[in-house]
Protein backbone atom coordinates (compact mmCIF):
# COMPACT_ATOMS: atom_id res chain seq x y z
CA UNK A 1 0.00 0.00 0.00
CA UNK A 2 3.08 2.56 0.59
CA UNK A 3 4.51 1.57 -2.77
CA UNK A 4 1.36 2.39 -4.57
CA UNK A 5 1.15 6.05 -2.56
CA UNK A 6 4.53 6.44 -2.76
CA UNK A 7 4.17 6.63 -6.55
CA UNK A 8 0.85 7.85 -7.37
CA UNK A 9 0.98 11.55 -7.57
CA UNK A 10 4.38 11.49 -9.57
CA UNK A 11 2.30 9.21 -11.63
CA UNK A 12 -0.64 11.64 -11.63
CA UNK A 13 1.83 14.11 -12.75
CA UNK A 14 3.85 12.20 -15.25
CA UNK A 15 0.94 11.09 -17.12
CA UNK A 16 -0.62 14.10 -17.26
CA UNK A 17 2.04 16.17 -18.56
CA UNK A 18 5.13 15.88 -20.12
CA UNK A 19 8.56 17.81 -19.84
CA UNK A 20 11.35 17.39 -22.23
CA UNK A 21 14.25 18.06 -20.09
CA UNK A 22 13.01 14.68 -18.00
CA UNK A 23 11.64 12.45 -20.73
CA UNK A 24 14.07 9.13 -19.59
CA UNK A 25 13.41 9.98 -15.54
CA UNK A 26 9.80 10.05 -16.84
CA UNK A 27 9.58 6.96 -18.39
CA UNK A 28 11.43 4.79 -15.58
CA UNK A 29 9.04 6.81 -13.11
CA UNK A 30 6.10 5.21 -15.07
CA UNK A 31 7.38 1.80 -15.50
CA UNK A 32 8.51 1.64 -12.28
CA UNK A 33 5.24 3.11 -10.91
CA UNK A 34 3.23 0.40 -12.91
CA UNK A 35 5.46 -2.29 -11.80
CA UNK A 36 4.25 -1.91 -8.08
CA UNK A 37 1.14 -1.81 -9.24
CA UNK A 38 1.30 -5.46 -10.92
CA UNK A 39 3.14 -6.64 -8.45
CA UNK A 40 -0.47 -6.57 -6.27
CA UNK A 41 -3.02 -9.42 -6.50
CA UNK A 42 -5.79 -8.15 -8.80
CA UNK A 43 -8.27 -8.55 -6.37
CA UNK A 44 -6.24 -6.25 -4.28
CA UNK A 45 -5.69 -3.64 -6.87
CA UNK A 46 -9.62 -3.62 -7.94
CA UNK A 47 -10.07 -2.17 -4.07
CA UNK A 48 -8.88 0.69 -4.83
CA UNK A 49 -10.60 4.37 -5.87
CA UNK A 50 -11.50 4.22 -9.38
CA UNK A 51 -9.74 7.31 -9.90
CA UNK A 52 -6.45 5.59 -8.78
CA UNK A 53 -6.77 2.32 -10.85
CA UNK A 54 -7.32 4.49 -14.07
CA UNK A 55 -4.05 5.73 -13.04
CA UNK A 56 -2.32 2.98 -12.95
CA UNK A 57 -4.00 0.91 -15.85
CA UNK A 58 -2.99 3.51 -18.09
CA UNK A 59 0.82 3.31 -16.78
CA UNK A 60 0.64 -0.33 -17.48
CA UNK A 61 -0.82 0.45 -20.92
CA UNK A 62 1.78 2.73 -21.99
CA UNK A 63 4.69 0.59 -20.95
CA UNK A 64 2.95 -2.65 -22.35
CA UNK A 65 4.41 -4.81 -25.35
CA UNK A 66 1.89 -3.37 -28.28
CA UNK A 67 2.56 -7.05 -29.86
CA UNK A 68 0.79 -8.63 -27.19
CA UNK A 69 -2.17 -6.56 -27.71
CA UNK A 70 -5.07 -8.03 -29.17
CA UNK A 71 -8.36 -6.84 -31.05
CA UNK A 72 -11.26 -9.03 -31.62
CA UNK A 73 -14.26 -8.83 -33.90
CA UNK A 74 -17.44 -10.70 -32.78
CA UNK A 75 -19.70 -11.68 -35.46
CA UNK A 76 -23.00 -13.17 -35.71
CA UNK A 77 -21.69 -15.93 -38.48
CA UNK A 78 -18.36 -16.47 -40.10
CA UNK A 79 -16.91 -13.41 -42.21
CA UNK A 80 -15.15 -15.10 -45.25
CA UNK A 81 -11.72 -15.29 -46.30
CA UNK A 82 -11.33 -11.84 -46.72
CA UNK A 83 -10.32 -11.47 -42.61
CA UNK A 84 -6.93 -13.08 -43.26
CA UNK A 85 -5.94 -9.89 -44.94
CA UNK A 86 -6.71 -7.31 -41.93
CA UNK A 87 -4.67 -3.46 -41.19
CA UNK A 88 -5.18 -1.35 -37.93
CA UNK A 89 -3.98 2.74 -37.68
CA UNK A 90 -2.51 4.00 -34.55
CA UNK A 91 -3.16 7.43 -34.38
CA UNK A 92 -1.80 10.20 -31.91
CA UNK A 93 -1.52 14.11 -32.39
CA UNK A 94 2.47 15.35 -31.85
CA UNK A 95 3.91 18.68 -32.93
CA UNK A 96 0.09 19.75 -33.60
CA UNK A 97 -0.34 17.25 -36.47
CA UNK A 98 -2.42 13.86 -36.52
CA UNK A 99 0.26 11.32 -36.69
CA UNK A 100 -1.25 7.97 -38.63
CA UNK A 101 0.28 5.18 -39.65
CA UNK A 102 -1.39 1.70 -41.15
CA UNK A 103 0.20 -1.87 -40.10
CA UNK A 104 -0.69 -5.32 -41.06
CA UNK A 105 -2.62 -7.32 -38.10
CA UNK A 106 -1.88 -11.45 -37.76
CA UNK A 107 -5.05 -13.19 -37.86
CA UNK A 108 -4.00 -15.32 -34.81
CA UNK A 109 -7.50 -17.48 -33.54
CA UNK A 110 -10.64 -17.67 -35.12
CA UNK A 111 -13.11 -19.32 -32.84
CA UNK A 112 -16.72 -20.51 -33.36
CA UNK A 113 -19.72 -21.28 -31.54
CA UNK A 114 -19.26 -23.59 -28.48
CA UNK A 115 -20.56 -24.50 -25.17
CA UNK A 116 -19.26 -21.12 -24.12
CA UNK A 117 -20.28 -18.42 -27.04
CA UNK A 118 -22.68 -18.77 -29.70
CA UNK A 119 -21.00 -16.48 -31.93
CA UNK A 120 -17.38 -16.38 -33.93
CA UNK A 121 -14.21 -14.86 -32.59
CA UNK A 122 -11.87 -13.28 -35.36
CA UNK A 123 -8.35 -12.30 -32.84
CA UNK A 124 -6.09 -9.75 -34.06
CA UNK A 125 -2.38 -9.24 -33.39
CA UNK A 126 0.83 -6.42 -34.07
CA UNK A 127 3.74 -7.53 -35.56
CA UNK A 128 7.33 -6.38 -34.49
CA UNK A 129 7.16 -3.33 -37.32
CA UNK A 130 4.04 -1.75 -35.18
CA UNK A 131 6.14 -2.48 -31.62
CA UNK A 132 9.28 -0.03 -33.32
CA UNK A 133 6.48 2.54 -34.16
CA UNK A 134 4.79 2.17 -31.15
CA UNK A 135 8.58 2.55 -28.97
CA UNK A 136 9.05 5.83 -31.03
CA UNK A 137 5.89 7.17 -30.30
CA UNK A 138 6.65 6.40 -26.36
CA UNK A 139 10.00 8.35 -26.44
CA UNK A 140 7.71 11.49 -27.85
CA UNK A 141 5.20 10.76 -24.87
CA UNK A 142 7.63 10.45 -22.17
CA UNK A 143 9.57 13.74 -23.88
CA UNK A 144 6.15 15.64 -23.60
CA UNK A 145 6.17 16.03 -27.39
CA UNK A 146 2.96 13.87 -27.79
CA UNK A 147 -0.50 13.45 -27.03
CA UNK A 148 -1.80 9.83 -25.74
CA UNK A 149 -2.60 7.42 -28.19
CA UNK A 150 -6.06 7.57 -30.15
CA UNK A 151 -7.63 4.20 -29.10
CA UNK A 152 -10.53 4.56 -30.20
CA UNK A 153 -9.67 4.88 -33.88
CA UNK A 154 -7.82 1.26 -33.27
CA UNK A 155 -9.62 -1.59 -35.02
CA UNK A 156 -8.90 -4.14 -37.95
CA UNK A 157 -9.45 -2.62 -41.35
CA UNK A 158 -9.96 -4.69 -44.67
CA UNK A 159 -8.78 -2.70 -47.80
CA UNK A 160 -7.08 -5.15 -49.57
CA UNK A 161 -10.17 -7.92 -49.40
CA UNK A 162 -13.62 -6.05 -48.29
CA UNK A 163 -15.10 -7.57 -45.37
CA UNK A 164 -18.85 -7.57 -44.89
CA UNK A 165 -19.21 -6.32 -41.46
CA UNK A 166 -22.98 -6.31 -40.89
CA UNK A 167 -22.97 -9.55 -38.59
CA UNK A 168 -20.46 -7.95 -36.50
CA UNK A 169 -22.24 -7.29 -33.53
CA UNK A 170 -19.15 -5.73 -31.46
CA UNK A 171 -15.08 -5.01 -31.37
CA UNK A 172 -13.56 -6.25 -28.41
CA UNK A 173 -9.72 -5.65 -27.13
CA UNK A 174 -7.66 -7.27 -24.64
CA UNK A 175 -4.59 -4.77 -24.49
CA UNK A 176 -3.66 -6.14 -20.69
CA UNK A 177 -4.40 -10.10 -20.69
CA UNK A 178 -4.96 -9.70 -16.96
CA UNK A 179 -7.86 -7.15 -17.32
CA UNK A 180 -9.51 -9.12 -19.73
CA UNK A 181 -11.54 -8.15 -22.89
CA UNK A 182 -12.86 -4.67 -22.86
CA UNK A 183 -15.46 -2.90 -25.37
CA UNK A 184 -14.14 0.71 -26.60
CA UNK A 185 -16.59 2.55 -24.30
CA UNK A 186 -15.05 0.25 -21.13
CA UNK A 187 -11.26 0.89 -22.70
CA UNK A 188 -11.80 4.51 -22.68
CA UNK A 189 -13.61 4.68 -19.18
CA UNK A 190 -10.28 2.57 -17.82
CA UNK A 191 -7.94 5.62 -19.34
CA UNK A 192 -6.99 8.29 -16.57
CA UNK A 193 -5.70 11.12 -19.66
CA UNK A 194 -9.00 10.93 -21.82
CA UNK A 195 -10.49 14.60 -21.97
CA UNK A 196 -13.73 15.69 -22.73
CA UNK A 197 -12.69 16.79 -26.40
CA UNK A 198 -11.92 12.74 -26.72
CA UNK A 199 -15.37 11.53 -25.95
CA UNK A 200 -16.67 14.17 -28.80
CA UNK A 201 -14.45 12.96 -31.08
CA UNK A 202 -15.32 8.96 -30.73
CA UNK A 203 -18.85 9.87 -30.44
CA UNK A 204 -18.49 11.51 -34.17
CA UNK A 205 -16.20 9.07 -35.73
CA UNK A 206 -17.26 5.75 -33.59
CA UNK A 207 -14.99 2.74 -34.46
CA UNK A 208 -16.71 0.00 -36.79
CA UNK A 209 -18.28 -1.59 -35.60
CA UNK A 210 -18.95 -0.15 -32.42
Amino acid sequence: MRCCKLWLLVLLIQLSAGCSVLGKVKQATVEAGAASWKAQPLALRQQYPQWIQRVYFTAELQTSDIRQWQLHLISRRELGPGTATAMAELVYMAGGELQTTEFALKLQQVSGPDATQDYHRYTYQFGADAATFYQTYLQQRFAGQAKPLQLYYLQPLFKASPVDLAPVIRLEYTLLPEYGAKTVGELMRLMFNLQERDWVEFCQNPPLPV
